[in-house]
């Protein structure tokens, strides 16, 4: 999205570089002096359906919000950097994003007055990226996902109960079964064998191939990114705009 500039759509005014084709925006500001709610201005067009925030002052969680993160998902957090499932937390001061701004909050245990903050937000894009959720059903034959695409790389975790976060692509694996995934809440290697969490990448989705402990949990809800493996809307860097 090219250099970053001023948003003032928001309480606080926040740096935004922005890619609209790419459905993506990255986000820096500093927290006020009070100790309460505030806006900020995240460039996008669309509300956001994914956000990513970590307070790079201050030692502190990878915070996640995610639009299917169960009820009320605005009053929920995932943390990427735990195994946990979600967690009633003011993350976004309780409040839904909307297409040009999202909340969060300072004071107590939260975001501290004055730290600089990094968020990265997301948007469903038709062709490119998908941001949704599934139910397991404990069966080898596992759910199908529709994504309207072939998926390059799956990004997903349960949120209803403690488990890993995972990650498959078709780099790793470049045939079906998927089957190496990495965890990025833990500094484990790849796992790369065994006969847990393989899924196959089909030409509109995903379909879930066993009973894996970490996305195939009967009745329990998975929540995912998915991005392409070929654009069908082709971003664009050359084209997109900083808002």
């Amino acid at each position: 999205g090219g250099a970053a500039v001023s948003n003032t759509d928001g309480d606080v005014t926040s740096q935004v570089s922005v890619n609209e084709e790419a459905g993506f925006s990255i986000v820096s500001f500093t927290t006020p002096s009070s100790g309460s709610g505030f806006s900020i201005g995240h460039g996008l067009s669309k509300a956001p359906e994914v956000i990513l925030m970590k307070n790079r002052s201050y030692a502190n969680n990878w915070d996640v919000y995610h639009h299917k993160n169960g009820s009320n998902p605005e009053q929920h957090r995932l943390v990427l950097n735990t195994n946990g499932g979600r967690q009633d937390q003011p993350y976004l001061d309780d409040t839904v994003p909307t297409s040009t701004v999202f909340r969060t909050r300072t004071g107590g245990n939260w975001y501290n007055n004055g730290n600089n903050i990094i968020a990265y937000c997301w948007y469903s894009v038709p062709g490119y990226s998908k941001f949704g959720s599934f139910q397991g059903n404990g069966n080898a034959n596992g759910p199908f996902v529709f994504t309207g695409f072939r998926p390059a790389m799956i990004f997903y975790k349960r949120i209803d109960a403690s488990d890993n976060w995972g990650i498959h692509d078709n780099k790793r694996d470049v045939d079906n079964p998927i089957q190496r995934f990495l965890y990025p809440d833990h500094n484990y290697a790849e796992w790369t064998g065994g006969t847990n969490d393989h899924v196959d990448f089909l030409s509109n989705g995903f379909k879930i191939r066993n009973t894996g402990s970490m996305f195939n949990h009967n009745n329990h809800t998975i929540v995912y990114w998915a991005f392409a493996e070929t654009p069908q809307t082709s971003p664009n860097g050359g084209q997109s705009r900083a808002r």
